[in-house]
């Protein structure tokens, strides 16, 4: 997907969890949160989530609407 087609993506307003597998060697769970995530209201399992996490990437929006 090019940059110019990301901007028609809607935003997560949910949590959402992928898994990959690639081939038998390698399984990456993906746990999506939208921006607007309070971590003070997790459950205990989102929080085991992110305690086992092995990488933390934030995606940052600087998308801006000129009118």
């Amino acid at each position: 997907m090019g940059p110019q087609s990301t901007m028609m993506i809607d935003p997560t307003t949910k949590i959402d969890t992928i898994t990959k597998n690639f081939g038998s060697y390698l399984t990456v769970n993906i746990h999506d949160f939208p921006g607007k995530y309070n971590f003070a209201n997790a459950t205990p399992q989102e929080l085991a989530n992110i305690q086992k996490c092995g990488a933390m990437i934030y995606v940052i929006d600087v998308q801006v609407n000129i009118s």
